[in-house]
């Protein structure tokens, strides 16, 4: 089986595709465009100008590039922790689901195979 068939083996129609397969699914698939999603607000930036306030004075280059990369680096490892966080959970739940249809399905073929003294 090549990647991509490895990869869209849960949206095809298949008899033996379980629900919690389609959930891990679409949520593995939510999960990855989130983080790629940017989104804008327009807001008022107006640094206290108009209202006859003292402000401090701009910061420095160094300042800004610091407090930037700072706020990037921690933006980054809250969406990845966010993303696994997520994954495991789902992922945990389905494994768990996946038990207890196991178990469900083989309590009904089970006394077909297995002969009782």
């Amino acid at each position: 089986m090549t990647r991509a068939g490895a990869v869209m083996w849960r949206w095809r129609s298949n008899p033996l595709r379980r629900t919690s397969d389609t959930v891990e699914a679409w949520t593995r698939l939510l999960l990855g465009v989130l983080p790629r999603r940017t989104c804008t607000r327009d807001g008022n930036h107006d640094l206290g100008r108009s209202r006859n306030r003292v402000i401090s004075s701009p910061l420095d280059h160094g300042a800004v590039v610091a407090r930037s990369a700072g706020a990037g680096v921690a933006a980054f490892a809250g969406v990845i922790v966010s993303v696994l966080g997520v994954r495991l959970v789902v992922g945990r739940i389905g494994f768990r689901r996946r038990l207890t249809e196991w178990d469900r399905a083989w309590a009904e073929v089970e006394p077909q195979w297995v002969h009782r003294a």
